[in-house]
């Protein structure tokens, strides 16, 4: 993927660059029901992005371990997974309250029969030799289900509990992104997160048509605790010719989401955010296309210091 971008950011110079990103994979089918996925990108150590910007004096760019996991249909309705895996938490396509880069390093454990999902996971985040681990228990269940006149419906809960992030330092960077922090730079709040959403699927001019929304609240923050966005998307770019334009808003308080692991395109990669984003795509072919994303947000909605921020983003896809 090659991108532009422009950022226009209230005082702020503007800023322009140029990234890449790669990915290399491969599957292995170890017995019928045992599966193996590894998987290498570029990028660095933030777990929100494997892109490269261009520059640096035309340096030599980062690659590193994107994927490692296995994944065991121990029955037919039964799979284990584990290692550094692909997110397994259904949400909407996009969702902006984790970032789709995010691969969580850990155990998960999915369930399915009928038109009824579940999953139950721990991911390790932080070790600390010295002290206590970050880590996250996710608990989901919910349901996706067609009816006869080819409408589709999914709905979802799932609770999130982040382990010790109250008064330790953000774990990336030692940037809270958003989120609340005392004098010593440390994190106020744990993050024990009770999300929900609803998607219904449909055709429309034989189009397929998707209409979203999702809500979430942290449950240990004292105020600004709630995130929620709504969306749609009309089309899929899948074939020559074939188009899609999506459109979303969202409003994401402060402490509503742990920011460490939040979208990083909508609101700078920050809560205390929020605003509309207009996606368009366009497929040359089955392996070429071209993507369009405008991000017209405000920043720091909870201060008296409210910034404009407004970002763009053309992509070739490859």
């Amino acid at each position: 993927r090659y991108r532009n971008e422009w950022f226009d950011v209230e005082d702020r110079k503007n800023r322009y660059r140029n990234r890449i990103r790669a990915r290399l994979g491969a599957s292995a089918k170890v017995l019928d029901n045992l599966n193996t996925h590894i998987q290498f990108a570029t990028g660095s150590n933030d777990p929100r992005s494997t892109n490269q910007t261009l520059g640096g004096s035309f340096s030599t760019k980062s690659i590193g371990l994107d994927l490692a996991y296995f994944d065991w249909d121990a029955t037919d309705s039964l799979a284990l997974l584990g290692g550094k895996m692909k997110n397994p938490i259904k949400r909407p396509t996009p969702s902006r309250f984790i970032d789709g880069d995010i691969t969580p390093e850990g155990l998960a454990l999915a369930w399915s029969s009928g038109d009824f999902f579940a999953l139950g996971s721990g991911y390790w985040a932080v070790e600390r030799s010295q002290d206590d681990d970050t880590y996250a228990l996710v608990l989901q269940g919910g349901f996706k289900h067609a009816f006869d006149n080819g409408v589709g419906v999914t709905a979802a809960v799932s609770y999130t509990d982040w382990f010790n992030a109250e008064g330790f330092a953000p774990f990336y960077d030692d940037d809270p992104f958003g989120n609340s922090v005392g004098p010593d730079g440390n994190l106020i709040y744990d993050y024990d997160l009770v999300e929900g959403y609803g998607e219904v699927a449909m055709s429309v001019d034989e189009r397929p048509l998707i209409l979203y929304a999702q809500y979430g609240v942290n449950t240990e923050a004292d105020d600004e605790d709630t995130a929620w966005s709504v969306g749609a998307t009309l089309g899929k770019a899948s074939g020559p010719g074939t188009w899609a334009l999506g459109y979303a808003y969202h409003d994401h308080e402060k402490d509503a989401l742990f920011a460490q692991v939040v979208d990083s395109d909508f609101g700078d990669g920050q809560t205390d955010v929020r605003g509309h984003v207009v996606t368009g795509s366009y497929a040359f072919s089955k392996g070429v296309g071209i993507s369009l994303s405008y991000f017209n947000n405000e920043l720091d909605v909870s201060t008296s210091d409210k910034r404009d921020y407004q970002r763009v983003m053309l992509d070739l896809n490859i």
